[in-house]
């Protein structure tokens, strides 16, 4: 699995490294973990104090190029944050065919399908940790699943090229002018010399 991002409140590694507290131990997990940040310290000693700390890699923050090599390695990427729009690490997942799991919530609500990765529903903390476990094991334990994941990674990337981005919106103005025409042509005759107001 990979995880990158800063080390900050919002970004919730900790409840990943909570999440792998009771991964069975021939369930065949590593998690490499790309980033810097003030709660690196905090993060470390956790995975510690919790036994996970050799299920980790940590990885200094890499220049793009060097990082773009990690999305070969993984086979899921794993997207933590409470609070973020989408984040861009989530689309460039998708475009390695890597699958993504990642909450339920904010933008990865819309970007991430049923066909391209797994969503949990956010609710208290330990059920939402509960679950991120049962999906990593599940996953770590099923290779087709996770094939089958990648190419829809894949296919939903190409979504999000920017030419289907324009065929989109393309689309949407011509539904828009059908439904102004439409209207128009339903809307009761003007009389002249009446006002419109």
């Amino acid at each position: 699995m990979l995880w990158s991002g800063s080390f900050i409140h919002k970004k919730a590694l900790h409840l990943l490294l909570e999440a792998l507290r009771e991964v069975p131990g021939d369930c065949p997990v590593e998690l490499r973990i790309v980033g810097r940040g003030p709660l690196e310290r905090r993060w470390r000693r956790q995975a510690q104090t919790w036994g996970v700390d050799h299920l980790c890699r940590w990885v200094p923050w890499l220049p793009y190029d060097e990082f773009q090599a990690l999305y070969s390695w993984a086979d899921l990427q794993v997207f933590t944050s409470m609070r973020d729009s989408t984040g861009s690490v989530v689309l460039e997942a998708l475009s390695h065919g890597l699958p993504v799991l990642c909450f339920d919530h904010q933008g990865c609500a819309d970007m991430v399908t049923p066909e391209c990765g797994v969503k949990i529903p956010v609710t208290r903390p330990g059920e939402t940790v509960r679950r991120l476990r049962e999906t990593i094991v599940s996953l770590a334990r099923d290779r087709s699943r996770l094939d089958r994941l990648s190419e829809g990674a894949l296919a939903r990337a190409g979504e999000y090229l920017w030419a289907r981005k324009g065929e989109r919106i393309f689309g949407i103005y011509r539904e828009v002018l059908a439904e102004g025409e439409s209207a128009a042509a339903d809307a009761p005759p003007r009389l002249e010399g009446v006002p419109d107001r």
